[in-house]
């Protein structure tokens, strides 16, 4: 889980994803949605945001986002759910990098320095 204002640092995400996390919690008011975006598209992770933004705003949503940081579901009004279902077996396949989600711990510099003493 992440609380409202670590969506700004990618360091939570990327420690949640190298121990493992494939869906992080999200609860935010306010916040820039596209900060959530990168944080999937960073780590490889799904994304749950809850919020108490004025959903007229173009701030955060209640929402569901994939691995690459695309919205799959988003409450349209207050006081809504949202549901999506997805696939963490599922690998995400990117043109220029393969299965990004394997990669991240094979070529982490801080797991690669904990593995070479």
């Amino acid at each position: 889980m992440m609380i409202c204002y670590d969506v700004f640092f990618p360091e939570v995400a990327r420690e949640l994803a190298m121990n493992g996390a494939e869906v992080i919690a999200l609860p935010i008011w306010g916040g820039n949605p596209m900060l959530a975006a990168a944080r999937c598209a960073e780590n490889g992770v799904f994304l749950v945001s809850s919020t108490y933004t004025n959903h007229e705003s173009n701030w955060m949503k209640t929402a569901i986002w994939d691995r690459e940081g695309n919205r799959l579901a988003e409450a349209d009004e207050w006081g809504t759910v949202t549901i999506a279902e997805v696939d963490l077996n599922k690998p995400t396949y990117w043109p220029f990098m393969g299965d990004f989600k394997s990669r991240i711990q094979r070529e982490s510099p801080i797991r690669n320095s904990e593995e070479n003493g």
